[in-house]
């Protein structure tokens, strides 16, 4: 039971928070675990891990995905067409570091490894879904056609990036249930060959 509450605070979808362009702007930062046994390291993460907007729950780790559009339009004297675009991509990681105030047991050890190892790795895995729906979204926005205003351009702009914005969010969706499933069968793999405590 405690892998689950401990597996439902693991990830939080980057979701973008506005949409378009690809330069890359990337942080981390980290938030202190001091529990040394499975319910003290649960307490930590449920009072100091990063908040997930979605469902308001503080999770084991995080990353913010946000999509950032750079336009530079042209107006004539019957349509207006892009000059130049490039698409931002931001991501800002939050991970765990462990420092606990007393001695684990082995089991704790395993436990707590497994999370951090799925941590690092799911974000790597979001880092790349990020990338590749970032050069997606510059390549097709710069093959958008002029249009009668600059209004009706930006319009079309954002339509023709939603579709890669709404992919973007299914696949981490995917990410999530996939790590999901095989952290929980990794810890008990790992459990069953840990020396007693």
């Amino acid at each position: 039971m405690w892998i689950r509450r401990i597996l439902a605070g693991i990830f939080l979808i980057g979701l973008p928070t506005s949409s378009d362009a690809v330069e890359l702007v990337e942080s981390t930062k980290y938030f202190t675990i001091r529990g040394h046994t499975l319910p003290g390291i649960e307490r930590d993460i449920a009072r100091l891990g990063p908040l997930n907007p979605i469902g308001r729950k503080r999770t084991a780790g995080a990353m913010r995905v946000s999509f950032t559009k750079n336009m530079r339009y042209v107006p004539g004297p019957r349509s207006c067409s892009i000059g130049s675009s490039s698409v931002g991509l931001r991501l800002d990681a939050t991970q765990p570091k462990w420092r606990p105030s007393g001695r684990p047991d082995a089991r704790t050890k395993i436990v707590y490894e497994a999370l951090q190892k799925d941590v690092l790795t799911f974000q790597k895995d979001q880092r790349r879904i990020a990338l590749s729906t970032a050069r997606d979204i510059e390549t097709a926005v710069s093959r958008v056609r002029p249009q009668r205003t600059c209004a009706d351009l930006e319009r079309q702009v954002v339509r023709t990036a939603a579709p890669f914005i709404k992919r973007h969010e299914t696949a981490q969706l995917r990410l999530i249930d996939k790590y999901g499933k095989g952290f929980e069968a990794k810890v008990r793999r790992a459990l069953r060959s840990a020396p007693a405590s």
